[in-house]
């Protein structure tokens, strides 16, 4: 498709969360970006235990997350699109997954009147 612009519309289910002013907020139950894995070029968080206590917050730890006041979205892929499938390519097998958009155009609109 060289040349060729392709446009994909995808409709997500999104959650908004809007503040007046900053607040502080309890903070996710698990921060998933501690886990160990693989880029592909390098080993990420090598030293973490793939394990749950490592990533999940501590009981009476919270350390409190602080959102600034305005809109704070949350969103999800459609089911479709997290769904890999597993290739056999040179004696090798991996997980491919469908490409998605890498860039999100949020509009706002108002259907009063």
């Amino acid at each position: 498709m060289a040349g060729k612009i392709a446009a994909l519309m995808v409709a997500v289910h999104l959650d908004a969360l809007y503040l007046e002013s900053d607040r502080l907020v309890v903070e996710a139950m698990t921060d998933f970006s501690r886990l160990p894995y693989f880029d592909g070029k390098r080993d990420v968080n090598p030293n973490i235990a793939n394990i749950s206590e490592e990533i999940v917050s501590q009981p009476f730890q919270n350390q409190n997350l602080y959102l600034k006041a305005g809109i704070h979205l949350h969103w999800a892929l459609p089911d479709a699109l997290t769904k890999g499938i597993q290739v056999s390519e040179n004696n090798e097998t991996k997980t491919v997954f469908p490409v998605v958009p890498n860039r999100w155009l949020v509009t706002r609109s108002n259907k009063e009147g």
